[in-house]
């Protein structure tokens, strides 16, 4: 039996079936190759005009048990299911990252929960110095907390900074740079072929982890840190 974090209950729901999640709906044109549809309880009926995902056959581009999130009062978090349903847009039919999402799901629900608390506006960035904005209040409590490891509480940290790029670009009008501090680091890698300058971007509130497997595929290490690469092969 799997375990369910009680605290998340009615906060992250399971879709069993999004059907043709990123199928666009007409309604003064019916391009080539949509199908008609009724618009549900309207009256008098009206007609739309459904033009599925490009590729998808035969329920190819539905999603299945995707995560929802709400906050306490009952109210859909709308950035958070955009930026999830964002995470899966461009990937192949086959294979989507469902399973990502969740953990994804899960970790922002947990940033959610930790704000609200804590009474903190999860969109107020407006503290002068850095330990007054909520995610770097969000990172002293993972490591205070003392609950998780080092590469756990950075996995977190990550996806959260991931969803504030997000946000910034689609949603609110937040300033990224009083999210987290990042800077650009730059290795240099001598190979067969030659030598090649990567770029990748470290943010603050990460810790340190051991280097104690091998560096993911598009990834540079930096004081047991795995960052993505901006510059690759």
């Amino acid at each position: 039996m799997s375990y369910v974090n009680p605290r998340y209950h009615g906060r992250l729901v399971l879709v069993p079936r999004v059907r043709n999640a990123f199928a666009e709906l007409y309604v003064s044109q019916k391009p080539r190759g949509a199908i008609e549809n009724l618009l549900a309880a309207s009256e008098p009926s009206r007609t739309l005009y459904q033009l599925n995902e490009f590729g998808a056959q035969e329920g190819e581009g539905d999603l299945f048990n995707f995560p929802f999130l709400f906050h306490g009062d009952g109210r859909p978090w709308f950035e958070a299911n955009s930026y999830l349903l964002n995470h899966v847009r461009h990937k192949p039919l086959v294979g989507r990252p469902i399973d990502d999402v969740r953990r994804r799901a899960s970790k922002l629900l947990d940033y959610l929960t930790f704000c609200e608390d804590e009474a903190l506006d999860w969109l107020d960035f407006s503290g002068r110095r850095p330990a007054l904005r909520p995610t770097y209040k969000y990172f002293a409590h993972l490591v205070n907390e003392g609950k998780r490891s080092a590469a756990v509480i950075n996995q977190f940290t990550g996806v959260v900074f991931d969803f504030y790029k997000y946000v910034a670009a689609n949603w609110h009008g937040i300033d990224i740079e009083r999210v987290d501090s990042v800077k650009k680091v730059q290795f240099l890698f001598k190979g067969s072929f030659g030598s090649k300058l990567i770029t990748a971007e470290k943010r603050s509130q990460t810790k340190s982890t051991p280097a104690s497997s091998s560096v993911p595929i598009g990834f540079v290490r930096e004081d047991g840190e795995d960052l993505a690469a901006i510059g690759q092969w």
